[in-house]
C-alpha cells in the first residue's frame, strides 16, 4: 500500500512538471522530492549559481555548458566539485525524465573523484574519551557521546525529539530521521538514557533534545577537542567514523555497523540482512 502511495505521488508529481511552464516551476517541483530542509537550502544555492553560470533556460543548455561549469569548479575542493556537479546532473536528470527536456545533457559528466582520506579522521578510543572527559557540563557529554554511541550525522542528531527517545529494561533507543526520509532506530546504553534525562527538565515530547544548530555543534565539538589536547580539526562526523571503525574493530558484523549508521551504500547487502531491535554495532564499542 505504501509503495503503491509513493508511485502515486511520483507519478503526479511527473505529470506536474511536464506541464511546468517555465524553469522557475521545474526546479520548484524537482527541489519539492527534496525532503530534508538542508538538503533544499543546499541545493537551491547550488542551482541557482548554475544557472547564473549558463545564463540559459535548461532546455537551451548543452553538453559544451556543462563542460564549462565543471571546467569553473576545478579550483575547489574535489569533495565540493562533486557534489555541486551531482545536484546539478540531478536536475537535468529529472527535467529529461519527466519530458520537460528533450535531451539529458548531464548523463554524460562525471565528478571528480577525490583521494579517500577517510583514515585521516579516525578517532581512537582513547581520544574519544579524552572529548568526552573534557566536557564540564552534562549537555556537551550527552551531546559528544551521543554523537558517538549512536552513530547519527549531526543534522539527525540536533533534529530529534525527546519523543524519539525510549528506554526499555536492559538499553535505551533513539529513532533518528536520516537521508531521504528514512527512519532508524539504534540502541544507546542505559547510563547515557539517565544523562541525557538529567539535562531533560520541562521539555515537552516535541522539544528537541539539542536545542542547538548544527554550527553550534561544531563549534561545541571543536572546543572539546582543543581542550582535550586533540590538533585535528574534528566535527561532529568524526565521531560516526570512529563509531564505525571501532566497532568493527570489535568484531561487529559489516552488516550491522552499516544498518546501524543507515548507510545508503550497502542497500544490496540490506537485501539480505534484517537489523534486530534488540542489537546496535553501539554494543561493541568500549567507551563513551
Amino acid at each position: 500500500m505504501a509503495d503503491l502511495a509513493i508511485r502515486e505521488s511520483r507519478n503526479i508529481g511527473e505529470q506536474l512538471a511536464v506541464n511546468a511552464n517555465d524553469d522557475s516551476q521545474l526546479i520548484g517541483l524537482w527541489l519539492a522530492t527534496k525532503r530534508n530542509p538542508l538538503t533544499y537550502d543546499q541545493y537551491q544555492r547550488i542551482i541557482r549559481a548554475f544557472l547564473e553560470f549558463v545564463n540559459l533556460p535548461l532546455r537551451a543548455i548543452t553538453l559544451n555548458d556543462m563542460i564549462a561549469y565543471t571546467d569553473s569548479l576545478t579550483h575547489l575542493r574535489p569533495s565540493t566539485q562533486a557534489q555541486r556537479t551531482a545536484c546539478v546532473k540531478s536536475l537535468l536528470s529529472f527535467a529529461h525524465k519527466v519530458g520537460y527536456t528533450r535531451v539529458n545533457v548531464g548523463a554524460t559528466i562525471r565528478a571528480p573523484r577525490g583521494k579517500d582520506t577517510l583514515n585521516e579522521r579516525i578517532l581512537t578510543e582513547e581520544q574519544v574519551l579524552r572529548v568526552i572527559v573534557a566536557a564540564t557540563n552534562k549537555r556537551d557529554a550527552a551531546l559528544v557521546r551521543m554523537l558517538y554511541r549512536s552513530g547519527g550525522r549531526i543534522s539527525e542528531i540536533v533534529t530529534a525529539t525527546w519523543a524519539d527517545l525510549g528506554e526499555k529494561p536492559k538499553f535505551g533507543q533513539i529513532t533518528l530521521l536520516g537521508k531521504g526520509g528514512k527512519t532508524r532506530t539504534v540502541q544507546l546504553p542505559l547510563d547515557l538514557i539517565a544523562l541525557l534525562n538529567q539535562i531533560k527538565g520541562d521539555a515537552a515530547p516535541e522539544d528537541r533534545i539539542f536545542p542547538i544548530s548544527r554550527q553550534r555543534a561544531w563549534a561545541i565539538v571543536k572546543r572539546l577537542a582543543k581542550q582535550a589536547g586533540i590538533t585535528e580539526k574534528l566535527s561532529p562526523h568524526w565521531f560516526r567514523h570512529a563509531h564505525a571503525t571501532h566497532a568493527l574493530d570489535h568484531d561487529a558484523p559489516l552488516s550491522l555497523v552499516s544498518a546501524t549508521l543507515g548507510h545508503a551504500g550497502m542497500e544490496i547487502t540490506g537485501r539480505y540482512i534484517h537489523n534486530r531491535p534488540d542489537e546496535s554495532s553501539g554494543d561493541y564499542l568500549t567507551v563513551g
